[in-house]
This record gives structure tokens, C-alpha cells and sequence, in this order.
């Protein structure tokens, strides 16, 4: 065992719900430990930020042509943005119906016809608006709205035309309104319905259900859940789309921080990275929004970052038991990544191993090798099975199995003889 460390690392508060101190074997025979942390293994609530919802569901066989959609509504938005900021308001709005077309999100339209009226095109405004209602049920219904729709059909000139937009435009805000009591009740309870869907793994309808609470009530609590739903779902290209509307609307501070134009600039990089590889990007996104987040808002980035890290773990642990063995290795990553510690490192390598993934195990193995002392590393065991690895970089799925397996058991025979000499006198 590691110096200094017990194969558990120590708690880190005193708040959660401990799963105390002992180990998963994998079989009475083969001593194959799961590590936890204590502090890190309750699953906490949703997160209560959210984000704008995404395209739908894509099909295998339309992968590249959603990519290049995702790819230009995401340029079209920023280039909208940048737009409006400068108070070029017809060019905006002309960007903001070129993203419509891209991602057919509505609060895109609701934009375009803001900029239009901006820039007094009323006409172009009006028609923008009055998309925006259709696609909205329950702003569809309000009474205002309709009546406002009504008087703007009786227009015959700009002036006429523009009063219609003014009117038009104060409906619509006045229903959006998240003080209503109805609609925020109505909200609350698509919400409640959503975070059970959620609980209960079915993912796509969770987004779906956040999405609606959204248009109910515009309020980001519930449009992160839906960027975090289509994650849990596969769905990464929706996943991502949210998450980068989301942050679109944070501080230029959180926008510009140096992890979340990483994992962005990554994103553009593989506008078609096959399914494995999308999911590590669109998690990648994920940990550098929360990290963006934390470290330019909160006082301590650290304590801001423990409830997603313990979530995390939980959810890992829990996916490790069901033998869901690649989403526990992508979970423990991430948790890794937002709570630094060796033993997140030795269940990654284990998920990858029980998932047949040897090479992903293999980097895990040799990532916690390097954070162990060093009579572990120089053992004569350790120092076999990776010359061994080393020696067969290309070898067959069994030969491979049979090298992963012999580092993770050489791993934990040298650790073994380091707490027995640690622990003589």
C-alpha cells in the first residue's frame, strides 16, 4: 500500500453519507479492490444550473451532417452575439434567422425579431415574432399574446406596423415573466417530474421535460439539466449544443476562462470525432464549465466543485456495480479531474480493464503508477509488467487482457509488501 495513504483515501468532510472502508472483489479468488473515497461516494441532487435544450435526436447514418449543423449554428450564434453587442441590429437579426435555420432553437428567432426591432424593421420583426408564438404552446395561449397577434394582422403601414411590434413584443415579455405564480408553478411541477425521470435513468425524457419548464419559465436551473439529461443520454452533439448556449449566457469572464476555450477549441477540432471520442469532448466541455464556473464566481473553487465530484462518484460507483464498466471509467475520470486523487486513477483502470478497453486501462494504470511512492514503481513486478506492455504494444485482445491483468496484479503485490514493511518495526 501506498506510504502514507490507506488503499481509501481520507474523508474529506464530515457531511456525506460514508461507504465505509471496504473493498468490491471482483471474485473470491481474485483480490481486485474498487476504490472509493467516503467523502465522494453520496450522490447528490441535479446541479441547479441549466442551459438552453438542443436539436433533436440524431440518427447514426446523418452523424456529419449534424456536426457541420451543430458547428455552424454554434459560429452563426457567437457572429449574432458579436453583432448585436456592436448595435449592427439588421445584420444581427439577419444571423440570428441564419442560426434558426441551423438549430431551430426558439429563443433564436425570439432574438432576431429583437434586433429587428432594434433596428426598426418592424415589418421583418413582426414576422419574426409571431414565429417565436407558434412554437411556444403556452405563450400561445396567453391572452394578451392572442390579442396582440390579432392587431398586428390590421397593420397597413411601417408606423402601424411598429406599434404592432411594441405591443406584440410587451405580451410576450409579460407572459415570459418568471414572477407569474401560475407559470412558475406549472414550471416547477415539469421540473419535479424531470429530475424523476432523471433518477430514474431515463434520460431523454428528462431533457424533454426540462425543455418544456424552460419554455414555461425561462430560468438557466433548468436548462443546464438539460444539457447534463442529454449527456447521461449519449446524446452528444444535443449535449454540447446546450452546454455551449449555456455558456453564451454566462460572464465574459467564465467564457473566456482558459479551460472552457480549451474545450472548445478541442471541439472544433474534431467537428467529426466518431461516438467515443465525442463523449470524451462533450465531458471534457462539461468539467470546464463547472471548473470556469468555480474558479471565477466562487470564493473557493475547490469546495465549489465537491457536490459535482461526490454526484459523480456515486453515480460511477453505482454504474460499477450494475457492470456498466465504460460509463463508471468515463465517470471516474471526470471525477479525477474535478477531485484530483490516485485512487479515482486505480478505478478507471479497473472499469477500462472489466470493460475488455485494454489500452484505456493500461494509461490508467500507469497514470496511478506515477503517483505511487516509489518502492512501488521500482518493484521487480511493476518494473516486469510494463516492460512487457512495452515490449507487445500491438498485441491480440487475450494477449493484451493477460498484460493488464498481470500490471494490475503486479500493482497491488508491490503495494501489499510496502504496508508489510511499513507496518514492521
Amino acid at each position: 500500500m501506498r506510504r502514507g495513504r490507506s488503499r481509501t483515501p481520507p474523508t474529506t468532510s464530515t457531511s456525506t453519507r460514508s461507504h465505509g472502508e471496504g473493498a468490491l472483489q471482483e471474485s473470491p479468488e481474485d483480490e481486485v479492490v474498487l476504490k472509493r473515497r467516503s467523502s465522494l461516494a453520496a450522490v447528490a441532487a441535479l446541479l441547479s444550473l441549466a442551459m438552453i435544450s438542443a436539436v433533436g435526436a440524431v440518427a447514426e447514418e446523418q452523424r456529419t451532417s449534424a456536426a457541420d449543423g451543430h458547428l455552424q449554428a454554434r459560429r452563426l450564434l457567437e457572429l449574432a452575439q458579436e453583432l448585436y453587442l456592436q448595435e449592427h441590429w439588421l445584420e444581427a437579426g439577419e444571423a440570428y434567422l441564419a442560426a434558426y435555420e441551423a438549430a431551430p432553437v426558439a429563443a433564436l428567432m425570439f432574438n432576431a425579431g429583437q434586433a429587428f426591432r432594434r433596428g426598426g424593421a418592424c415589418e421583418r420583426s413582426l414576422e419574426c415574432l409571431r414565429r417565436y408564438v407558434a412554437d411556444d404552446d403556452v405563450i400561445a395561449r396567453d391572452e394578451a399574446v392572442q390579442f396582440a397577434l390579432a392587431a398586428s394582422r390590421s397593420a397597413t403601414d411601417d408606423e402601424e406596423a411598429c406599434r404592432s411590434v411594441e405591443r406584440l413584443h410587451r405580451a410576450i415579455f409579460e407572459a415570459r415573466r418568471p414572477t407569474s405564480e401560475e407559470r412558475r408553478r406549472e414550471a416547477q411541477g415539469l421540473a419535479e417530474e424531470a429530475q424523476e425521470r432523471y433518477l430514474q435513468e431515463r434520460f431523454l425524457e428528462a431533457a424533454e421535460l426540462f425543455e418544456q419548464a424552460y419554455e414555461v419559465r425561462p430560468h438557466p436551473a433548468y436548462l443546464w439539466n438539460i444539457g447534463i439529461s442529454y449527456l447521461r443520454a449519449q446524446q452528444w452533439l444535443e449535449s454540447v449544443l446546450a452546454f455551449e448556449h449555456y455558456l453564451a449566457e454566462r460572464p465574459v469572464e467564465v467564457r473566456r476562462h482558459p479551460a472552457a476555450v480549451a474545450a472548445i477549441s478541442a471541439l472544433d477540432a474534431e467537428p467529426y470525432a466518431d461516438d467515443p471520442r465525442m463523449r470524451a469532448l462533450c465531458r471534457a466541455l462539461y468539467v470546464a464549465m463547472l471548473r470556469a464556473d468555480c474558479e471565477t464566481t466562487a470564493a473557493d473553487a475547490r469546495a465549489c466543485l465537491l457536490p459535482t465530484a461526490r454526484r459523480l462518484a456515486g453515480e460511477a460507483e453505482a454504474s460499477f456495480l450494475q457492470e456498466r464498466f465504460l460509463d463508471a471509467a468515463q465517470l471516474y475520470g471526470l471525477v479525477n479531474d474535478l477531485h484530483p486523487d490516485p485512487a479515482f486513477l486505480w478505478n478507471v483502470g479497473l472499469s477500462y480493464l472489466r470493460a475488455g478497453e485494454w489500452l484505456g486501462s493500461q494509461r490508467a494504470f500507469e497514470r496511478y503508477l506515477a503517483e505511487s511512492p516509489v518502492e512501488v514503481r521500482r518493484h521487480p513486478a511493476v518494473v516486469a509488467a510494463i516492460a512487457a506492455l512495452d515490449a507487445e504494444p500491438y498485441a491480440e485482445d487475450e494477449r493484451a487482457r493477460a498484460l493488464c491483468i498481470d500490471l494490475r496484479s503486479a500493482i497491488m503485490s508491490a503495494e501489499r509488501e510496502q504496508a508489510t514493511a511499513e507496518s514492521e518495526p
